[in-house]
């Protein structure tokens, strides 16, 4: 007969727990308040919603450390640094929030900052007898897609290269031990990129379906905790995905510690 758990032994939770992030929090994180009001109020899982990113995402971008920026570019300080010197108006202008990088995708306008090769100077035009129409201006990029069952977010590198925002958006294991105050269970820091939900196939890509997080955990109970804390070495919390295949769209997530 297998022994039964009494209340005075360790308890550890794990498995897929289907953590979601607050959706409004990360709305307001990639789009300000104004994009969580524009939300709110076209709220539609029939119609896709694209919203822009607020100024201040430039200003934190421009504001990063220059190894951040090299991170995300990998492109020589020199390049940067004229890039950085130019007008905010200009970078504004220039910087996109979309596809799967941020700082290294920029407008033809001004991608020989990076190296491209400029465009050929035209030749002078011939005066026309009325001026030419001045062309519309593209819309600005958005920085988060919503749609029914569906978030994209544009600016995802550079939030998981810099993931605090994203782990604020965490709330799910706080609230569920703000009500149940006896039940509380806790977890060492989560310092490992969210576990779902990935592209399944060869790379490390996040699908649209749902906005990544933190799925997979590993919780325990005080005494469980204070087990761990124990541990002669340093226990482990992370991810142990294969880089080069992703096989299912959940990361494994493992918690290694010695007894």
């Amino acid at each position: 007969e297998e022994p039964q758990p009494t209340a005075t032994d360790p308890l550890f939770v794990f498995g897929d727990f289907n953590f979601r992030l607050d959706t409004r929090a990360v709305v307001e994180l990639v789009a300000g308040e104004a994009g969580v009001a524009v939300a709110l109020a076209r709220d539609s899982p029939e119609v896709p919603l694209q919203l822009n990113a607020p100024p201040a995402i430039f200003e934190r971008l421009l504001s990063a450390p220059l190894s951040f920026l090299l991170q995300l570019t990998g492109k020589p300080p020199a390049i940067l640094a004229r890039f950085l010197s130019a007008p905010f108006s200009f970078i504004r202008s220039a910087l996109t929030l979309h596809g799967k990088i941020v700082c290294s995708r920029l407008s033809a306008a001004c991608g020989w900052l990076f190296g491209a090769t400029p465009p050929a100077s035209a030749p002078t035009p011939t005066p026309a007898p009325t001026p030419a129409p001045t062309p519309t201006p593209a819309p600005p990029r958005p920085a988060v897609i919503l749609s029914a069952k569906s978030i994209e977010l544009v600016s995802l590198p550079a939030l998981l290269a810099a993931p605090a925002g994203l782990r604020a958006c965490d709330v799910e294991l706080a609230a569920f031990n703000e009500a149940h105050p006896t039940a509380r269970l806790r977890e060492l820091p989560i310092d490992f990129q969210p576990s779902y939900a990935l592209e399944v196939g060869e790379g490390r890509a996040y699908a649209t379906k749902r906005c990544p997080s933190w799925c997979d955990r590993v919780l325990m109970d005080d005494r469980a905790f204070a087990l761990v804390a124990a541990s002669p070495t340093p226990a482990v919390y992370g991810s142990s995905f294969h880089p080069s295949r992703i096989l299912t769209d959940h990361d494994a997530v493992h918690l290694a510690f010695t007894l």
